[in-house]
């Protein structure tokens, strides 16, 4: 069972949307960050963990049944849609994977301060439903 879950983890890794970092379009996708369900480059990840996020690789960590259904559902292409929404490229160009700390301070307005998503009413950005088409039968 669990090679099964394996094997859905690597597959949405190798989807064409998830294959670069999402935050820095970088060539690396090794490590997901749980929080958006995205998959992101070695320099990406640990500014996220310095942020306090939930970041785990995928060949080294162990995932649960539901981290990977999340991560299935999410992916690079929806956080897209959520987080970069509002961006505009007259705010500077997104920073290069080498760039660590311009890529640390355009996190920070991206994650913490909320510049470039899609807001709701609430306050609050949406979840990402957990559904996917590989767990309807499952």
């Amino acid at each position: 069972m669990e090679e099964k879950w394996q094997r859905i983890l690597k597959k949405c890794q190798m989807k064409p949307e998830n294959k670069s970092c999402f935050d820095c379009m970088g060539r690396g996708n090794l490590y997901v960050v749980l929080n958006f369900n995205t998959f992101v480059c070695t320099t990406c990840s640990g500014i996220h963990l310095e942020m306090q996020h939930k970041v785990k690789s995928v060949g080294m960590s162990i995932f649960t049944t539901d981290e990977i259904k999340a991560v299935d559902a999410g992916g690079n292409d929806k956080a897209q849609k959520m987080w970069m929404a509002k961006y505009d490229a007259r705010d500077g160009a997104v920073p290069a994977e080498g760039e660590v700390e311009k890529l640390r301070a355009f996190l920070k307005r991206k994650y913490q301060e909320k510049r470039c998503g899609k807001h709701t009413g609430s306050g609050r950005f949406p979840k990402i439903a957990h559904r996917s088409k590989h767990f309807e039968s499952a």
